[in-house]
């Protein structure tokens, strides 16, 4: 198991924040980076473990002598039709052709396990069962109903928001005043290897600019194994290897309650936000190509809008806001060790075209006093779990999102 986590931010001071209530703030959200970097570390050692549990049971099944063997075979047939599907003469095979390599290749698999002692159906169901748990093990908890944002179709905005009406809303629009990010990445398996392809140098494939509110990440996994735009190459054996990532990039700025109407902010109340997106990418690309009679493959990839919000609480207490609205999301699964059924998968979806308009509506669970300062993130998380075993695996994700405007009020609870 590897894990690479890096994050940072930058909040400015401002003349209306007491000093007590900045450094405040500052400490919630370092704190804030370490409670999360806890909760996705004990997520990676219970799928760490659960690889580890895996292969001792195939060692059991098989014994550890013939499942070395095994692994041997798959790395010399993966490796034999490369060979035979280089260039040049493998530019000239016609799909026929292509199509028996791969019926070849999983006959072969078969007879080499039963040459071994193990019946196919027998390291199907095995991994059938792990699959399933390797899933519940890689899902982070899910967020309260309560912490949910919502995407709103344009129709269905309120005409005074989307003409920026100010009474009673503070609005805010680029240039913002600071950022806050984070890059985490988990590679469980030893036939793993991680290759970062730019973004912000060397914490990974991740921007943001506060002064024209664009936020996205654009993160590369080649090989039998591909997520984003950062490289992963899984190697041919019998085991199953996992990657997670998670990327989160925001923009953010002091909001006083009290910028409400004088008569919310005399009673405080709700935060009630919506928040206006423009699409510049919003890809995501999945493409699945088993080539083992136990093959499985359970991609997982989610793209959120976030408002996460922090006051001068405690410092230990996590933010007193985390709300995400899910814009996207793209899930694909094949094999689960059913023999010979398993399906290639090839799949290019974008939600939002170049340019369009996203509009996310956001009102937190809790209230806050009036003329309480308030650190304010509006930004983008991107995760996307990745489970395979015997299958060549591209899973691409990018977004890019122009943050235009950000509209805020203190509400009365309903």
């Amino acid at each position: 198991m590897h894990n690479t986590n890096r994050s940072g931010f930058l909040v400015p001071p401002h003349p209306d924040v007491s000093e007590k209530t900045y450094h405040r703030v500052l400490a919630r959200l370092a704190a804030e980076e370490q409670l999360r970097t806890r909760r996705l570390i004990k997520r990676s050692e219970r799928v760490a473990a659960l690889t580890a549990e895996y292969r001792g049971l195939v060692e059991t099944l098989m014994g550890k002598g013939k499942y070395a063997r095994l692994r041997e075979f798959l790395v010399e047939a993966r490796a034999r039709e490369s060979r035979q599907l280089a260039p040049p003469k493998g530019l000239d095979l016609p799909r026929a052709a292509i199509e028996q390599l791969a019926a070849t290749r999983r006959e072969e698999g078969d007879a080499c396990l039963r040459k071994l002692g193990t019946t196919p159906d027998a390291l199907a169901a095995l991994t059938r069962r792990f699959q399933a748990r390797m899933q519940k093990a890689m899902r982070l908890p899910q967020a309260r109903a309560a912490d949910h944002g919502h995407v709103v179709e344009h129709k269905d905005v309120p005409a005074a928001i989307r003409n920026h009406k100010t009474n009673p809303w503070t609005i805010r629009t680029p240039p913002f005043d600071g950022f806050n990010w984070f890059f985490f990445l988990t590679q469980t398996g030893d036939t793993l290897t991680y290759i970062d392809q730019g973004g912000i140098a060397p914490f990974g494939p991740i921007w943001f600019d506060p002064v024209t509110g664009s936020v996205g990440s654009d993160t590369d996994v080649v090989g039998d194994v591909r997520l984003n735009h950062n490289y992963v190459i899984h190697g041919s054996n019998a085991d199953i290897a996992a990657v997670n990532v998670r990327t989160y990039t925001s923009v953010g700025f002091w909001y006083l309650m009290d910028q409400a109407t004088l008569h919310e902010a005399q009673r405080g109340g709700q935060l009630e936000v919506w928040v206006e997106m423009q699409a510049n990418a919003t890809q995501h690309r999945i493409d699945l190509y088993p080539y083992a009679g136990w093959e499985t493959a359970w991609v997982d990839q989610n793209n959120f809008i976030t408002l996460r919000a922090t006051g001068e609480g405690d410092a230990e207490a996590p933010l007193d806001l985390g709300n995400q609205a899910l814009v996207s999301r793209m899930v694909a699964q094949t094999g689960g060790g059913i023999l010979h059924t398993a399906p290639e998968i090839h799949w290019n979806n974008s939600y939002f075209e170049p340019g369009a308009t996203c509009w996310t509506h956001h009102i937190s669970p809790n209230t806050f006093a009036a003329n309480q300062p308030m650190w304010i993130q509006i930004g983008m998380e991107t995760a996307m779990d990745v489970s395979v075993g015997q299958v060549q695996t591209d899973s691409d994700m990018q977004f890019d999102w122009l943050i235009k405007s950000v509209q805020l009020r203190a509400r009365r609870p309903d």
